[in-house]
């Protein structure tokens, strides 16, 4: 279990950099769907799927759906969630890049029950 250091407020971003990040930090991940959204084109293999992605400059995961040779990318990286059948992988260079390049906070909100708790860093 990861557990986090806590000071004053916890972000989204650190949850990302100290919990979802090094899960993508593994490579490619077959039976799981990372959400890739953009348009699907059709390729032949993960590797050239991953190939997709390497040349938009701003692409960070992408996903690949042996079944129908069918390749979707994404510029925001998400972990996503088990799925028979789907291969993904993040770009581990642009995945970190994107975390440092987060902002250390700002006015973020949290789901907790009904209500959604903000929290602003000073």
């Amino acid at each position: 279990m990861l557990w986090l250091q806590i000071s004053d407020t916890l972000t989204h971003g650190d949850v990302f950099k100290e919990y979802v990040m090094p899960q993508m930090m593994d490579g490619n991940n077959a039976d799981w769907d990372n959400l890739s959204d953009e348009a699907a084109v059709e390729t032949g293999s993960v590797d050239e799927c991953r190939i997709v992605c390497e040349i938009k400059p701003d692409c960070k995961q992408y996903s690949f759906v042996q079944a129908i040779l069918q390749c979707k990318i994404r510029v925001d990286p998400r972990l996503g969630k088990p799925n028979r059948g789907i291969q993904s992988g993040w770009l581990a260079d642009r995945v970190l890049k994107f975390a440092h390049d987060m902002p250390a906070c700002g006015d973020e909100g949290w789901q907790v029950g009904s209500a959604t708790r903000h929290t602003r860093c000073s």
